[in-house]
């Protein structure tokens, strides 16, 4: 049984190990020791249209199908260096595609070619921080290479 509201966009559906995606030597992998059902959807181009161009890359939902109350959603965005950006787009897509996920602890990801220091004090980012943590939720951000276990 999935927990993925959406019926569309769907690029796996399974009980893996350790799901990744990565795009021009930037990569995410989640490690999922607890078996969790993972969804991993398809958000650029897909879920939100090509015709919004602020949209981030992957949407990636883990349920425990033990415990109903454990859902997480992970937006992902692979990006190069522009840092700012990134967080445009994951906010914009959070925002868009949220409703669909009010029972979700929401978190988004950036992995990114080199983030630059001035980046790291952003408003933008703050803002999206204190609003993932009201959805139970947390923002992470890494140079090439994002490994987490969900």
């Amino acid at each position: 049984m999935s927990c993925n509201p959406f019926d569309r966009c769907i690029l796996s559906s399974d009980n893996r190990l350790k799901i990744v995606v990565a795009e021009n030597k930037r990569r995410y992998c989640g490690i999922n020791p607890l078996n969790k059902k993972l969804d991993l959807l398809q958000v650029d181009g897909c879920l939100i249209p090509d015709n919004d161009k602020v949209k981030c890359d992957f949407l990636l939902l883990a349920c425990n199908e033990e415990d109903k109350s454990d859902k997480n959603a992970y937006f992902i965005e692979l990006k190069g260096t522009d840092f700012l950006h990134g967080i445009d787009q994951l906010e914009n897509s959070i925002k868009i595609l949220s409703h669909e996920l009010n029972d979700f602890s929401l978190n988004a990801r950036i992995v990114v070619t080199k983030i630059y220091s001035p980046d790291l004090k952003n408003s933008k980012m703050i803002r999206l921080e204190r609003f993932l943590k009201q959805r139970k939720g947390n923002f992470i951000r890494s140079e090439k290479n994002l490994e987490e276990t969900i």
